[in-house]
């Protein structure tokens, strides 16, 4: 199983240090929280199969493969919510290029399925109750194609580059509460 944020005990006088206070730390204990291991048994197996090729001078070709697959055991009586936050499948294709003129190239394709998370959330505004709930929320899967383009300054050392991320913008999250991400570029 995985391990969850336990519900919030609360405290009160009667179960809390004599007359409500902390002697060492000075502070009143309104609740406690903790983790706890959830009830669901995971069994995960996977691999992942990757290739770089250097057909001519310069020039790199690579691809791989992950696969994580997720079976769950629900033990009678357990009501804990499946968690899945990683892809069953991700892909990733790419090409590099390097001139002898110093200007580099690199072009990038990541795929990544559909994920399902399990996350703890405070209830709403509209309830008595202050337990923390599990629900879940898929995440759907996504592409990117990033790119980037350098040139290399003769004898300094130095690059000038620019790197494009998202260059397609499609818009997606990697977590649930996470922000969109869109395109970004760079310049270094």
């Amino acid at each position: 199983g995985s391990i969850l944020l336990a519900d919030t005990r609360a405290e009160t006088v009667n179960t809390n240090k004599p007359n409500g206070l902390d002697p060492e730390s000075g502070i009143y204990s309104g609740a406690y929280a903790g983790w706890t291991n959830q009830c669901l048994v995971y069994n995960t197996i996977g691999s992942e199969i990757g290739a770089r090729v250097f057909p001519s001078d310069g020039v790199d070709l690579f691809a791989n493969y992950a696969l994580n697959r997720q079976n769950v055991t629900r033990p009678t009586g357990c009501t804990d919510l499946e968690n899945k936050p990683t892809s069953q499948h991700k892909i990733n294709l790419g090409a590099q290029l390097r001139t002898k003129l110093g200007i580099d190239g690199e072009v990038t394709f990541h795929y990544a399925s559909q994920q399902t998370w399990a996350e703890r959330v405070p209830p709403p505004a509209s309830e008595v109750s202050t337990s923390l709930r599990t629900i879940t929320t898929d995440l759907s899967g996504y592409t990117l194609l990033n790119a980037r383009i350098g040139y290399r300054i003769p004898k300094t050392g130095a690059e000038v580059s620019a790197t494009a991320f998202n260059l397609l913008n499609n818009v997606h999250q990697e977590h649930p509460f996470g922000n969109d991400i869109n395109r970004r570029v760079f310049g270094q």
